[in-house]
């Protein structure tokens, strides 16, 4: 090969080598920067990856921590760490005052003033315009004249609204190095921090309103527990002071009561109670209690001596105040005055003293009031018994000298009413014997007959009272004998048959067969069972019926009588009157017999003699007398 030939081959195989290294280098270029391009999608995805457990790390936080400082603290780390931020702020829009307030603050350098607490004006400030637009605001240009910290010109600022509850809670804010301008993943990333910020401010907040929720319920709740703690210690106590003084029917001891359980209930040195003579002009202290000093009792007052004081207890008035001068026991006190009084008057009033410095509660008054009330009422009971106690003792004794004047009268009458009967009966004979009543026209006979039965009816009245005062006197004891009614009421019966008949009355008996012998008084039941039919007879019209019945009560081991009659009601009003001394019913006497109203009395006096009761049953025009006596 000639040397032209090599020069050839040696050009084509530089020109070969050329081209190869530039493919070669072409080749190298390509999958550098296939590498470098995989080495930033690596990095793009190792960094999202961190930024989304970042993420993760502050909402886990926010679901388990109440607490923004500790939430607000986990969302600074991760900033720091992925944001490479040098201040992180967040602030606290307060509307009503007009003013942006630092709530947390963190800053790299630690030398740096605190901002924790700062407080910027809304007024004029054109970044907090744009936050309430809630626009996202990057600045982006260290030189821009809206920066929040003009003294830092070399960063960028980088703030984020924060929204509770579709309104403008506040913002977050954050500061890093110009070098590193804030990326569309940067603000992405603290935007949803930020909403996630937003969610745990609402939670705390609902927290906190919770919280204060439950404060107010358990203050109220411990309120309205002493408050019914306190209104049952009131109704407590003023049930035992109610108990205490309406059990009583002594003005003493009503008070003494009262007092006593007042001063100790309320704590103070002394207590007392007087009573008011409004004719005389005075007031008595009738009890007091008194801790540190010797008791006044029996202490009086003229009224007249304190009008500024009497004249408004005597008006109803109850009133509080403190001594300006010392008292010369007492020393300088507070008190408490109270009336005792009702709707007719004011009948005395209670003190309470204590020591200067003490003011009595509303309860306190309260309670004194309604003690006073009970008081009013226990003494006015107490007077209307004491009353009616004087009034039982005249009657009684009234009583007494009646049943002694009738029982005198009585005595003094027989004698004399025997003789006179004595008497018309001989001057009767001898005018027969004389021939002065065999004239058919001679109306002596007459005027006789209506003396002998006058004179008779007096002495059946004196012999009634005699015996009622003899029963009432129980002087005499009981002549007991066993008797059979079966055989023993048809002869008590037995007079009263023909008298039925004359008044064309029908008069019928009734004795039950298993009716056993009986152990009585036969004289007090003959007596007493003749006064009941004797009645039945009169007051029973032509036509009527008159029966007698007589049974065993097996339940009470008792024998029961009753006299029944028609024709006649009384009623329920009077059944109970009936039994009493004198006592006649109005307007129930259409046939005018008369009568003095001693005979049911004296039934009644009987029976009771013998153990025994009556009483009288009235209905559809039958009456009918029941008596009951033992059978042995």
């Amino acid at each position: 090969m000639d040397i032209t030939d090599r020069k050839h081959t040696k050009a084509a195989l530089h020109t070969l080598n050329t081209r190869l290294e530039q493919q070669v280098q072409e080749r190298t270029a390509e999958l550098l920067r296939a590498n470098q391009e995989l080495a930033n999608e690596v990095l793009q995805n190792q960094l999202q990856i961190q930024r989304s457990k970042a993420l993760n790390r502050v909402i886990q936080t926010i679901r388990t921590s109440l607490d923004l400082e500790t939430v607000f603290a986990i969302a600074t780390a991760e900033f720091v760490e992925l944001l490479q931020a040098d201040c992180i702020d967040m602030m606290q829009y307060l509307p009503d005052q007009q003013i942006w307030r630092n709530v947390s603050n963190y800053h790299t350098d630690v030398s740096s003033p605190g901002l924790l607490g700062l407080t910027v004006s809304d007024q004029g400030n054109a970044i907090a315009e744009r936050l309430k637009q809630l626009e996202i605001i990057r600045i982006d240009h260290p030189t821009d004249t809206n920066s929040p910290d003009h003294g830092t010109m070399a960063r960028l600022w980088l703030v984020v609204p924060l929204q509770v509850d579709g309104a403008l809670w506040g913002s977050l804010n954050l500061l890093r190095d110009a070098a590193l301008p804030w990326q569309e993943s940067d603000v992405e990333l603290v935007c949803n921090v930020a909403d996630q910020l937003a969610i745990a401010i609402q939670q705390a907040e609902l927290h906190h309103q919770v919280q204060q929720l439950n404060v107010k319920l358990e203050q109220q709740v411990q309120t309205q527990t002493a408050q019914l703690r306190l209104a049952y210690d009131f109704e407590s106590t003023l049930k035992q002071i109610t108990d205490q003084v309406r059990d009583s029917l002594d003005e003493d001891q009503i008070l003494e009561s009262a007092v006593r359980a007042l001063a100790k209930r309320l704590g103070v040195g002394c207590c007392n109670a007087a009573i008011f003579d409004v004719e005389q002009g005075t007031s008595t202290i009738r009890y007091e209690y008194a801790a540190a000093i010797p008791p006044s009792r029996g202490k009086v007052s003229q009224l007249a001596d304190f009008p500024e004081i009497y004249e408004q207890l005597l008006q109803g008035h109850h009133f509080q105040f403190c001594s300006l001068l010392a008292y010369p026991e007492r020393g300088n006190v507070s008190m408490f005055a109270c009336p005792i009084s009702d709707d007719k008057g004011v009948l005395g009033d209670l003190w309470l003293v204590n020591q200067s410095f003490y003011e009595f509660s509303d309860q306190d008054i309260r309670l004194v009031q309604q003690v006073a009330n009970q008081c009013a009422i226990a003494i006015r009971q107490a007077r209307l018994f004491q009353a009616a106690q004087a009034q039982v003792r005249e009657l009684e004794r009234l009583n007494r000298l009646k049943d002694d004047f009738l029982s005198t009268v009585s005595h003094e009458l027989r004698t004399p009413m025997a003789n006179i009967k004595m008497a018309v009966h001989m001057l009767d004979l001898t005018l027969r014997d004389l021939g002065m009543f065999k004239t058919q026209a001679n109306p002596l006979d007459r005027y006789f007959q209506v003396l002998k039965d006058e004179c008779q009816r007096e002495i059946n009245l004196i012999d009634d009272l005699l015996d009622l005062a003899l029963l009432d006197s129980q002087e005499t004891s009981l002549n007991l004998s066993e008797v059979s009614l079966q055989s023993w009421l048809p002869k008590i019966v037995e007079p009263f048959l023909a008298r039925a008949y004359d008044h064309q009355q029908g008069l019928k008996i009734e004795i039950a067969a298993s009716l056993p012998a009986v152990k009585t008084d036969l004289s007090c039941l003959e007596r007493a069972l003749a006064e009941l039919l004797n009645n039945a007879c009169k007051y029973t019209p032509a036509g009527g019926q008159i029966s007698i019945f007589a049974s065993v009560d097996d339940q009470s081991k008792s024998a029961v009588v009753r006299v029944c009659n028609s024709g006649v009601e009384i009623l329920s009003s009077e059944h109970d009157r009936i039994f009493d001394k004198f006592y006649r019913i109005p307007n129930s006497d259409p046939w005018k017999h008369g009568g003095t109203g001693l005979g049911l009395a004296l039934v009644k006096k009987l029976v009771e003699r013998l153990k025994g009761t009556v009483h009288v049953e009235s209905f559809h025009g039958e009456t009918a007398f029941v008596v009951r006596f033992p059978i042995a």
